[in-house]
């Protein structure tokens, strides 16, 4: 395959990741 799209692909999965750690915080704290 492209190994860009498989850069892409890493990208946007750490960055939900990421995202979804900042939004368990969010609940924890509150």
């Amino acid at each position: 395959m492209i190994p860009g799209m498989w850069a892409l692909i890493l990208v946007t999965s750490v960055l939900m990741i990421l995202m979804a750690r900042d939004i368990a915080r969010d609940l924890r704290d509150r």
